[in-house]
């Protein structure tokens, strides 16, 4: 009766006790005071003065249900004994059908403490420093410079391993406490202390501007844990299934567990969704330099497997498209938002039409409904005034590798596939207005400052500025869809 009486909408969900509670706790508070509401908490509308539907003495009555159930209810959560498989000791056991989902749309970041945000994956995360200089275009640090100058408290880490997929960061294949170097590898290195006891598997290349440690994940409570994958990976179909898709249920399955305790919070899963190279898929051979990180045989060999993925990609334009798709599919999987980062660089850069039977054929992959069909790709900004940089000048979005770097992107350039502090600076702000779900203008950018003990490279104001405008312009209209994946 408790569970399904019409005053408890939200408890409809068997398997959330968490907002269960939360709702029991908001509903008793509206009853007891018309009209007020708990911080942070579901909030329920009073009763109009002149409306008379109910019976006089309904809000007494109600109370002592209401009472009664919270009564009955507590009993039941201490001893698991909800029906359908409700209760902690169910929760822990979970199957992925079963996963507890969070109303991702009420989720706000802590307003007291800090945000505490585990980033997981490779150098489109760490952000690898230019010709000529030392310092790292380090997302995880750039955001935090954003969000602590506009009032948020952030704790940052990372687990980062260049050229690396995400299949190889999970939990399963780097337990705490591995000591067989057949099977791992201890870290001690510039960004991460021998002290730590971090591994990876065995077989993986590791150099100094890599933060490689796995064992992150358990050994700290997260807000949010942004997962980020070999940036074509979950464009390519065979790929997905073999190794993106199990990635994210496995990090899912460990949220979930964290999570599965009372008083306990679960971190969402944040899927971070990168940029094409430039010129689209360069032809020739990939140069995936990390063969540790690839058990299933290297870029290559899966993309042979999938039907004609290369052809598919040949420009910029579809492949935006099929990262876009394959990176939000991975919201079907049980990962709560969407960082859109790679769709802020297509509008920054004013990119083509995408060929329409290029649509037809990534659509196909996705049945009858693909990921992200709610938008029209690519997105424009309103302003054209921050469309900066188009044609050639979007080479400065890249990293620049020197006078004697031959560029397979471009001819005669002298960039790579890596972001340039202002366009890593532009992935930070679509971050924030994610996950903080406002307009990120004002905010501080990097000007050589230390922040966590790492030197940042410097953005120009007028550059910064500009990337602010554009993320507000084009992020904040469709956060549905980043929360939803509608």
């Amino acid at each position: 009766f408790c569970l399904r009486h019409e005053l408890f909408p939200a408890a409809h969900h068997p398997t959330d006790s968490f907002r269960f509670r939360a709702d029991l706790r908001s509903m008793r508070t509206s009853m007891v005071h018309p009209g007020s509401e708990l911080p942070g908490k579901a909030s329920y509308a009073p009763i109009e003065e002149n409306e008379q539907q109910q019976p006089k003495g309904w809000r007494s009555s109600t109370l002592i249900i209401v009472l009664g159930c919270l009564a009955i209810g507590g009993v039941m959560l201490a001893r698991g004994t909800f029906a359908d498989g409700f209760g902690p000791a169910a929760i822990r056991g979970a199957s992925r059908d079963k996963i507890v989902q969070l109303d991702d749309a009420s989720w706000e970041a802590p307003k007291t403490g800090p945000l505490n945000i585990l980033f997981v994956g490779n150098s489109y995360t760490y952000g690898p420093a230019p010709f000529g200089t030392t310092s790292l275009n380090n997302l995880p640090r750039m955001f935090k410079v954003i969000a602590e100058s506009l009032g948020n408290k952030v704790h940052q880490e990372e687990d980062t391993v260049g050229s690396c997929t995400l299949f190889m960061h999970r939990p399963s294949v780097n337990p705490e406490g591995c000591k067989d170097p057949k099977v791992c590898q201890k870290i001690d290195s510039p960004r991460v202390n021998g002290s730590l006891q971090c591994t990876i598997p065995a077989g993986i290349v590791v150099k100094p501007q890599y933060s490689p440690c796995p064992q992150r994940l358990e050994r700290s409570k997260w807000d949010i844990i942004v997962l980020q994958d070999y940036s074509t990976l979950p464009s390519i179909q065979t790929a997905r299934e073999s190794m993106y898709y199990p990635a994210i249920d496995e990090y899912v399955k460990a949220a979930q567990t964290m999570g599965s305790e009372p008083d306990e919070k679960k971190p969402l899963i944040a899927l971070y969704l990168t940029w094409p190279f430039l010129g689209g898929n360069p032809p020739g051979p990939s140069k995936d330099t990390n063969a540790g990180c690839w058990p299933f045989g290297q870029q290559d060999a899966l993309a042979a497997n999938s039907s004609g993925w290369s052809k598919k990609v040949k420009t910029e334009g579809c492949l935006s498209y099929a990262i876009a798709l394959g990176v939000a599919s991975g919201l079907e999987r049980g990962a709560d938002l969407l960082i859109p980062a790679g769709l802020a660089w297509e509008v920054a850069r004013g990119s083509p039409e995408i060929d329409p039977s290029c649509k037809a054929k990534v659509n196909k992959e996705y049945g009858s409904k693909p990921p992200l069909s709610s938008l029209i790709l690519p997105l424009r900004a309103k302003n054209s005034s921050y469309v900066q940089w188009s044609g050639e000048k979007g080479y400065d979005m890249f990293r620049y590798k020197g006078p004697n770097y031959t560029s397979p992107f471009c001819d005669g350039c002298n960039v790579d596939n890596h972001p340039w502090a202002k366009a890593m600076y532009l992935n930070a702000l679509v971050f924030y207005a994610v996950i903080y779900k406002k307009c990120p203008m004002g905010a501080a950018w990097p000007n050589g400052q230390t922040v966590d003990g790492m030197e940042l490279p410097v953005v120009s104001a007028e550059d910064a500025k500009t990337m602010q405008h554009l993320v507000c312009d084009v992020v904040m209209d469709n956060m549905d869809v980043w929360w939803k994946g509608h």
